[in-house]
């Protein structure tokens, strides 16, 4: 309770005092003593209305200060929360900063060390141009020099191109060589000491391949034994030699299943190095 609401309980009392004393004089007086005595019951009770009303206002006033409290207590709450949230982004935005610092020092240290490679690549360079510029003045002078040997340096030249061209011609005469070496290897010797030969117009088709097998067609019905030796080629983009296919057992009249060889130099086959489906399957040579 507040000073003031005591000072007007005690107000009410000092009334409800001298209020009393009016009605002992009046009793005393003996006059209109029921009239007096209904107006005292009257004014004590509106003396206890008026001071339960002042006590109410009171605790009403008390809860509702409690319930400021409280919701004064919970926000405060609330931002002591929302405060080390933004404490906690502060120290992950703090880190974050010194982590692209020490990211940036790095990336210059980089650039620096580049820099000076850099600058070292183009000392060599300028030291080559000088080279340069100095052969470039020796075969201007050599050139200047060979004015009067023109016609010798085109027999040399026309000479140097014949040569060229024979050894180009032995060239592919070495691959030719080495492929038919190849064949014998790998297939046609193979023919040669048992191994049932392919009809000679046969023409197959790859059907499909896994794992080092190769499923063909035809089979039994165009020719095929089991141990037959065929040659897989590509027709597709000019032409390629994909390796040999040794038939298997398994041989029906339409179809054929066989191993796959890879051609002789071929350590690590690719992709694009297996049989696929559409390749052309043909006698060894």
């Amino acid at each position: 309770m507040t000073a003031f609401g005591k000072m007007l309980v005690i107000f009410v009392f000092l009334l409800a005092l001298v209020e009393s004393a009016f009605i002992v004089i009046t009793f005393t007086t003996r006059t209109n003593w029921r009239a007096s005595s209904e107006r005292i019951a009257k004014v004590a009770d509106d003396n206890y209305k008026g001071a339960k009303e002042i006590k109410n206002q009171e605790l009403a006033t008390t809860d509702d200060n409690r319930s400021g409290y409280t919701a004064m207590a919970a926000e405060n709450d609330r931002l002591k929360a929302e405060l080390k949230q933004a404490n906690e982004i502060n120290k992950n935005l703090t880190k974050s900063y010194e982590d692209k610092l020490a990211a940036d020092r790095k990336n210059d240290a980089t650039i620096t060390a580049k820099d000076a490679t850099i600058k070292t690549l183009q000392d060599a360079a300028d030291l080559n141009d000088k080279e340069l510029t100095k052969v470039k003045s020796d075969l201007d002078a050599q050139t200047r020099k060979a004015k009067d040997a023109e016609a010798k340096m085109e027999d040399a030249i026309l000479e140097a191109k014949s040569f060229k061209q024979q050894a180009e011609r032995l060239t592919t005469r070495i691959q030719e060589l080495a492929d038919k070496y190849a064949d014998l290897v790998q297939g046609g010797s193979k023919s040669l000491t048992g191994s049932p030969p392919a009809p000679e117009n046969f023409r197959g088709t790859v059907r499909a391949y896994k794992d080092g097998f190769v499923e063909i067609t035809p089979g039994l019905n165009a020719g095929l034994r089991p141990g037959t030796i065929l040659r897989i080629q590509r027709l597709e983009g000019g032409g390629k030699f994909v390796g040999y296919l040794t038939i298997g057992a398994d041989v029906n009249p339409d179809k054929a299943v066989g191993t796959w060889n890879k051609p002789a130099g071929l350590v690590k086959p690719a992709a694009a190095d297996l049989p696929k489906v559409g390749d052309e399957v043909v006698p060894t040579k």
